[in-house]
């Protein structure tokens, strides 16, 4: 009886979402289609200018600029940027209101033989940094052209049924890349299809003076290619061991989820030290942002490492499969975003293992970061109050936060710290089945059931607890209860355990703590004086309770003099070494115009985090990071 009740359910769900596709198919060619002409000419001077023709009916209508981005998981749509913004009808312009209560919305009050509105403005890109309200995307030699920031679009709209036809001209001489697909071009100006709003706004486009690309398709696979623009040749000289990695990288994946929920798929790589560094996920191509020497520098590389896995991941985990709360229909409906617990979490996990995997790092230096993330959240005193499950739920306010206090406060620590916390469900999914199962069986299961289609196919809690009961029983409800929604002391003690290690501490840095040193440009003394300095000596951050902090010193204050000499980095990295020796370390530092010594009481020299082994454990981490693929 129970089966056959399934099995009709399962058929009728089938007809529904045939008749669904068939519906937005319909929809989609009969609605109106808006005209957008790009012009990115002057992108050196970081302007661009827009134009589009937009269907309206007469009356009272209204134009929204897209608020609340994918990806970015808040209302971050850069409306500040948006400039000399005009509205035409017939050759007549048109007056506008801003909605009171809703910046993102412009009233128009339409004549009754009004058609369509022609909308102008300009698109001015910031200089700020990323998480900024002004974050810039352009260089005098590269540009990334996001399409919610050059599109309006009818209030109320549906975005995966409204219509874009969109044309874009690029600089002379720029090359360009994108996930959309090209129907004309001439000279500078590229045509491209016809799509959805949907679509449009989850394609960025890549341009520059100085470009590259590679084939990185696997055998029997989906087109997979690497674009990168840069800010000079030099940086385009990627490693033969960096590409191989990539292609594994693509690889791994496959043989991960078994599947591809793409047509195809393009990395977009920005390298550049004028445009804020991370990535962005997108269902068919990612954009990537690195600084400019990454590629030929071991460090950065190694710092980087995991980017591209981790956006690459997002295609089944965050693209395909999305938690309900945010799936909207358009881009002014608020964001759900309790569950990036899950969405970036455990992307964070697939990111770090996939880096392993793909050879991108070594097993060592995996390790490494390992150890730096879990003493990281260990030293959180954040945690004393506030649960990883809120640091997802209130992601639109704690993402633009500033560095300083981070460790009370809190970061968007449902990154590193669900690393943790998926290494551990791993371990006791290997535990259970007595190493016959793993995470890998959830990603197959749960992400490897589409092909060759960008769609979105919602979750919620329970869905996951369900499939992970599938691949191995236990109470998963309770394990996540415990570890996201409560209290955790330590946050790194179980997870190690479980995978056969512990954390210890070396006087020693690693590479790895090396690289994360040199790209922040910091002194990273949270683990032995509890803070971390500038380079020009400025406290970016205190650890509440470390000798730093007791001693007197906050965020902000610049230190002057270290053990009665001129402040440089070596002379701090010296004197926290001489500590063993001295017991103190003792700084002048200035605070908003006024001075002041202070004794730092310290006896025990640096402390840098590593891994140990535990004996008589099984090494179960090993084994989560090797390769799926020869």
């Amino acid at each position: 009886m129970f089966f056959g009740k399934t099995v009709a359910i399962d058929f009728l769900a089938a007809v529904w979402a045939t008749l669904a596709v068939a519906m937005a198919s319909a929809s989609a060619l009969a609605a109106p289609t808006i005209q957008l002409s790009v012009d990115a000419t002057e992108a050196t001077n970081r302007v661009i200018r827009v134009r589009e023709t937009i269907p309206l009916a007469p009356g009272q209508s209204a134009l929204v600029y897209p608020k609340w981005l994918p990806g970015e998981h808040g209302p971050t749509g850069p409306l500040n940027d948006l400039v000399d913004l005009r509205f035409e009808a017939k050759g007549k312009p048109i007056a506008w209101q801003r909605d009171p209560l809703d910046m993102y919305t412009f009233k128009l009050d339409l004549r009754q033989d009004t058609k369509e509105v022609t909308a102008t403005f300009n698109y001015v890109t910031g200089t700020g940094a990323r998480g900024s309200a002004a974050p810039s995307s352009s260089t005098a030699q590269l540009l990334v052209i996001k399409g919610n920031q050059v599109v309006l679009y009818p209030q109320g709209a549906v975005a995966a049924t409204t219509q874009v036809s969109a044309a874009v001209t690029f600089p002379a001489g720029w090359q360009f890349a994108t996930a959309l697909q090209t129907e004309a071009s001439s000279g500078k100006a590229v045509k491209f299809a016809p799509t959805s709003l949907e679509t449009f706004i989850d394609s960025p486009i890549l341009a520059g003076a100085h470009t590259k690309q590679w084939d990185l398709t696997p055998i029997g696979g989906p087109p997979h290619r690497l674009f990168a623009a840069a800010d000079s040749e030099e940086a385009l000289k990627l490693k033969p061991k960096t590409l191989a990695g990539y292609r594994k990288l693509v690889a791994e994946t496959g043989a991960m989820f078994d599947s591809r929920p793409y047509r195809q798929y393009t990395f977009l790589v920005a390298l550049s030290n004028h445009i804020p560094q991370g990535g962005l996920e997108h269902h068919e191509s990612s954009d990537n942002r690195m600084l400019e020497d990454t590629w030929i520098d071991d460090g950065r590389l190694l710092y980087r490492s995991a980017l591209l896995p981790h956006e690459l991941a997002h295609a089944w985990n965050g693209k395909y499969r999305r938690p309900r709360g945010l799936t909207t229909t358009n881009y002014q409906q608020p964001y759900d975003t309790r569950l990036l617990w899950v969405y970036e979490g455990f992307t964070s996990y697939l990111g770090e293992i996939l880096a392993a995997r793909a050879g991108l790092r070594s097993l060592a230096d995996a390790r490494d970061l390992l150890a730096i993330t879990a003493a990281g959240m260990d030293a959180s005193s954040g945690r004393s109050w506030r649960s990883v499950a809120d640091t997802a739920t209130s992601s639109q306010t704690i993402g633009t936060s500033v560095r300083a206090w981070r460790s009370s406060r809190r970061g968007l620590d449902y990154y590193p710290e669900m690393y943790l916390v998926w290494l551990q469900a791993d371990a006791l999914i290997r535990k259970l089945s007595h190493d016959t199962r793993s995470l890998d069986d959830f990603c197959k299961a749960f992400y490897g059931v589409n092909n060759g289609r960008a769609e979105v196919a919602p979750y919620d809690r329970g869905d996951i607890v369900a499939a992970l009961n599938k691949i191995a029983p236990y109470d998963w409800e309770a394990y996540f209860q415990a570890k996201v929604e409560s209290l955790v002391h330590t946050a790194s003690q179980e997870p190690l355990f479980a995978l056969g290690w512990k954390l210890s501490f070396t006087p020693e840095p690693s590479k790895a703590f090396r690289a994360i040193e040199s790209a922040s440009k910091e002194t990273n003394l949270m683990f032995s004086l509890g803070m971390a300095v500038t380079e020009e000596g400025t406290i970016a951050d205190i650890l509440p309770g470390a000798p730093a902090g007791r001693a007197g010193l906050a965020p902000h204050m610049q230190i002057v003099a270290v053990n009665g000499r001129k402040f440089s980095s070596a002379r701090l990295r010296a004197a926290v070494e001489e500590s063993n020796q001295r017991g103190f370390v003792e700084v002048i530092v200035e605070n908003e115009e006024f001075f002041s010594t202070k004794k730092i009481d310290w006896q025990k020299g640096h402390r840098y985090p590593s891994l140990s082994p535990i004996e008589g454990q099984p090494d179960r981490l090993s084994a989560v990071l090797k390769a799926l693929q020869n």
